[in-house]
């Protein structure tokens, strides 16, 4: 049994293999074209348990941990990839918020529903000028004769038109942005005020509807409140944390499918007498990305295990996210180039995994703003003056220490120029 993760589960991520590759694999095509996902394939994929992963059983949900979750998603994300983003929507950020932040009476109301596949969760935060940005949230929450009123507008909200509760986030305090001024809410589907304005069309993402969402005096009453108010941000935060993690299992179920279609390519093409699988530098670019995705899928085990043990990670998951979606991009891109012009024919799977991928390095916090976590996070470890604990504080002073005695051999060059500038400032 691998540490962390129960016999059951495994079976369970076994199961998955299958049911993906025999089962929703061969949907791809017809979702491709019409661009919608039927609400048949929603419930087969719920009845088999899959939106209730990380709900814990008293609410009717499996109970994995987040390990347990992330391996069973690196397989479901090999399906179209509508199906894997509704699956994620209702274990992550369409739910977590409710389960960390809600009340008992909105966990026993919501919970059971979406780990059946009932309804679906959406996470409303990105906005026209705020994205990763979560501190910059412009849509306003005020309070009026016994409710929030909530105005404002969200971009890019998945599943917006087919949810049916949304998890918002908004300022209630603007002047003290994430240190006090901003909240969340539960806002469910059919709530006066709350409308989706247009489908935002995507480069890809078949299947999947994001949307503008309009907020116009809408009125959520005060039980709805997720967390304590004005400190949403720290909520919203927890959430991306475990969202960050989850996508990676995204980026590698991608990869690695695109992956397996090249090396079973390249032992059938036939080029200049033998197979491409015969000449050593399509050997090394397979054997190049089939360690990028290890590499990737051991980063994302390491920051699950980090959460799931209940530790800060903020920094772990950063990594994870931007090391898995930028490595396997190239993993994505070296099987295009192995298939030629095949790969970049939407007649083939290929195609639409390099078009469908490239979202990945932006949602979730985009790769830029997972290098600034990890830097902040990073430098408090090596700042005496910020360091979290006196352990750390200590190994931050020799670090400088260590410093001072690489730079030993600069300081008579150093004290010559100083007394070079007095000599000359005496001479003027």
């Amino acid at each position: 049994m691998m540490d962390g993760v129960r016999a059951e589960v495994l079976e369970f991520v076994e199961e998955t293999k299958r049911y993906v590759y025999e089962e929703l694999m061969p949907l791809e095509d017809e979702i491709e074209r019409t661009d919608y996902l039927p609400p048949e394939v929603i419930a087969d994929v719920a009845k088999r348990g899959y939106f209730g992963m990380t709900i814990p059983k008293e609410y009717g949900g499996l109970g994995f941990n987040l390990l347990e979750t992330c391996m069973v998603l690196e397989q479901i994300h090999k399906a179209p990839l509508a199906i894997g983003y509704v699956v994620d929507l209702n274990n992550g950020i369409g739910s977590l918020a409710i389960l960390h932040g809600g009340s008992e009476e909105l966990k026993r109301e919501y919970l059971p529903r979406l780990a059946r596949g009932e309804i679906i969760g959406v996470f409303a935060m990105s906005e026209p000028q705020v994205g990763s940005d979560g501190q910059g949230i412009s849509t306003r929450a005020e309070w009026r004769d016994g409710y929030w009123v909530l105005n404002g507008v969200k971009y890019w909200i998945t599943w917006a038109e087919r949810g049916d509760v949304f998890t918002v986030a908004a300022a209630t305090d603007p002047g003290k942005g994430a240190h006090g001024g901003i909240s969340v809410f539960l806002v469910p589907k059919g709530t006066p005020g709350m409308r989706v304005a247009r489908r935002q069309k995507m480069m890809g993402n078949a299947g999947i509807d994001e949307s503008v969402l309009v907020f116009e005096d809408c009125k959520v009453p005060a039980e709805n409140l997720l967390g304590e108010l004005g400190w949403g941000f720290r909520l919203l935060m927890r959430t991306l944390d475990e969202g960050r993690v989850k996508c990676c299992s995204l980026a590698i179920g991608y990869a690695e499918r695109a992956w397996e279609l090249a090396m079973a390519y390249v032992k059938r093409r036939q080029a200049f007498g033998q197979r491409l699988a015969d000449f050593q530098g399509i050997q090394w670019q397979l054997a190049e990305a089939a360690t990028t995705i290890w590499l990737s899928r051991l980063a994302m085990y390491e920051a699950a295990r980090k959460i799931d043990r209940g530790e800060f990670a903020a920094k772990e998951a950063a990594m994870a996210k931007l090391y898995s979606t930028e490595a396997c991009q190239h993993v994505v891109d070296t099987a295009v180039q192995l298939f030629g012009a095949r790969g970049y024919c939407r007649d083939y799977p290929l195609e639409r995994i390099y078009r469908n991928y490239r979202s990945l390095r932006i949602v979730e916090g985009t790769s830029e703003i997972q290098r600034r976590i990890i830097w902040k996070q990073m430098s408090k470890l090596y700042d005496p003056e910020r360091a979290p604990d006196e352990r750390t504080r200590e190994h931050a002073i020799r670090v400088e220490r260590m410093l001072e005695r690489a730079l030993a051999v600069d300081r008579p060059y150093q004290d010559w120029g100083f007394r070079y500038l007095d000599e000359v400032a005496a001479d003027d």
